[in-house]
C-alpha cells in the first residue's frame, strides 16, 4: 500500500485558505473541549511515508523495510561516533543527555530516530507549503502537501512522572534491555527538548519517539493520525 492510500482514512482535503483555517480551527476546539494535545508536522509532499530518517537511510541502504534491532545498532554506532568527536557535550551545560545528543544530531541533519514535530499548528503549515529548490529549479511545485495533527495526549515526556527521567538520561532507555519492546514498538512519545537551540524554541519544537512501528497495536487496534492534505492553488 502506497503512503498516500493509507493517509485516505484519515485526512481532510482542503482546497483554500479558508478550508485550512477552518479545519485547523476545529481541531483547536476539539482540542479544547477534550482536553487533548495536538501536535503538528508539516511536509511538503503528500505522498511521503511518515519516517524517521534513520529508518529512511535504512531502508533504502538495505532495499526493504529496517527492523528496530537494525535501528537500534545503526543508532548506537552513530551515538559512539558522536562521543569520537566529542559532540556530546555542552559547553556551557556539559555532559548532554542522550535524548539531547539525538536533539543535536537531527539539527545538524544527521539521521536519527527522531520525527521533528511543532505544537505551534502555523509553523507545520509553513512547513508544508514552503518553497525547496533544486539546482536552481523549485522542486515540489506540482506537489500537494500535507499537515499532520497527532494526539499527543498522555505521551509527551516531558509530563509523565515515568518517563521524565528520559529527559536526563546518559543511555538509551529505550534499549531492549530496559523497555518491553512490544510497548516500544506499539506507542509513540512526544519529547518537548529544553531551550538548548533557538531554532527549535523559535519553531516551538518538538519530536516524536518511538520504536519501528507495528501496523496494530495489542489487541488489534489500527493506529494513524489525522492528517491534511493541501492541494496546489
Amino acid at each position: 500500500m502506497k503512503p498516500s492510500e493509507f493517509w485516505e482514512n484519515f485526512e481532510v482535503e482542503i482546497q483554500d485558505f479558508d478550508g485550512l483555517l477552518k479545519s485547523i480551527n476545529q481541531v483547536m476546539e476539539k482540542s479544547v473541549a477534550k482536553n487533548i494535545k495536538f501536535a503538528w508536522r508539516g511536509q511538503v509532499d503528500a505522498n511521503w511515508a511518515l519516517h524517521s530518517s534513520l529508518y529512511r537511510r535504512l531502508s533504502l541502504t538495505k532495499n526493504r523495510n529496517a527492523v528496530e534491532s537494525e535501528l537500534a545498532d545503526s543508532e548506537s554506532n552513530i551515538l559512539i561516533d558522536l562521543h569520537r568527536w566529542g559532540l556530546h557535550s555542552h559547553p556551557d551545560r556539559g555532559r548532554l543527555s542522550i535524548l539531547n545528543q539525538l536533539a543535536i544530531l537531527q539539527h545538524y541533519g544527521a539521521p536519527t530516530r527522531l520525527i521533528d514535530i511543532t505544537f505551534n499548528a502555523w509553523v507545520g503549515v509553513f512547513f508544508a507549503v514552503e518553497k525547496k529548490w533544486n539546482n536552481g529549479e523549485e522542486a515540489f511545485k506540482d506537489t500537494d502537501a500535507r499537515l499532520f495533527a497527532f494526539d499527543v495526549t498522555n505521551k509527551i515526556i516531558n509530563e509523565d512522572v515515568d518517563k521524565r527521567p528520559w529527559e536526563d538520561s546518559l543511555t538509551r532507555p529505550w534499549k531492549a534491555d530496559r523497555l518491553d519492546q512490544e510497548i516500544w514498538t506499539t506507542s509513540s512519545f512526544a519529547w518537548k527538548p529544553p531551550s538548548i537551540d533557538p531554532r527549535i524554541f523559535a519553531q516551538n519544537g518538538a519530536f516524536l519517539i518511538g520504536g519501528v512501528p507495528a501496523s496494530t497495536k495489542p489487541g488489534g487496534a489500527r493506529q494513524g493520525c489525522s492528517t491534511l492534505r493541501i492541494p496546489l492553488p
